[in-house]
């Protein structure tokens, strides 16, 4: 047997469920003020303001602006909004607007700072961003049949892709990185992506050349042999992708050590290999 269903319709033959002009409208100013939202998530999650908030605690205008860089009269705008849109709480309301304390309510971490949380969606106002940004490009691709390619979108869409995917991982016992990590422009960063892969209680194992301890006058053989590869292969493709750590061949164990430190590990342990 199959099941009949119908939907209802109204006089004019469309379906009944349709919203009314006035609940389309409401729902499109909704809309666009959601987007505007997403917009200053975007901008408080570029410029740093939600990370000092929560690392360095509450603060007005004046010092948000002094502790991120940024021009005072946007960092109050900015504030004034996010408060109106119940995402920063604030005390002095009677005071000036420049000298109102502003502060992120610590349960937000979760969502708009901790890329391993699963409520974390601050990634979305670059997701956003990146979107509109392309929005000529979609428009004639519309027109012509012709298409926008993933990569034009920019670094914003592919982070922002990564951060949101990034909680719903299975997650790994072990997870290696042999013979690259000096290669990388960028090596905290692959550390930081191991780690969020590795389980809680799992491990991540680097395997890469054994330098020496400390960097001596004269070195021996395998020394020589590293630096040989450094200047020859592993520096210029590491400093070919900017900005880049420029480590090369010879990455001694305090430098993989502060990389890890970086990354958010508690610990590295160098074995006796």
């Amino acid at each position: 047997m199959t099941a009949n269903t119908q939907t209802a319709t109204g006089m004019d033959g469309q379906p009944s469920n349709l919203p009314s002009p006035d609940e389309l409208a409401g729902r499109l100013v909704e809309s666009m003020t959601a987007a505007m939202d997403l917009y200053a998530v975007y901008v408080g999650e570029q410029l740093g303001l939600y990370r000092t908030l929560h690392e360095q605690g509450p603060a007005s205008s004046e010092e948000l602006a002094a502790r991120t860089g940024m021009h005072e009269r946007y960092a109050r705008e900015w504030l004034d909004h996010q408060a109106i849109t119940g995402m920063l709480t604030f005390d002095g309301a009677g005071e000036p607007a420049e000298k109102r304390d502003y502060a992120l309510p610590s349960s937000y971490e979760s969502v708009l700072i901790n890329p391993e949380s699963c409520l974390f969606v601050a990634s979305l106002g670059r997701m956003l961003t990146a979107k509109v940004s392309q929005a000529p490009s979609l428009l004639s691709a519309y027109r012509t049949g012709s298409g926008v390619g993933w990569s034009t979108f920019g670094d914003d869409m592919r982070s922002a892709q990564s951060d949101f995917n990034s909680p719903l991982l299975g997650r790994y016992d072990l997870v290696c990185a042999f013979e690259c990590i000096h290669d990388l422009s960028d090596p905290v960063g692959l550390l930081t992506s191991m780690r969020m892969l590795a389980k809680p209680d799992g491990r991540v194992i680097v395997i890469d050349g054994r330098c020496a301890e400390d960097f001596g006058a004269v070195g021996d053989l395998l020394e020589r042999y590293f630096y040989g590869l450094s200047i020859m292969v592993c520096l210029p493709d590491g400093m070919s992708h900017q900005p880049s750590a420029g480590n090369g061949t010879v990455m001694r164990p305090s430098t993989l050590g502060a990389y890890a430190r970086e990354a958010g590990f508690a610990l590295a342990e160098v074995l006796p290999l």
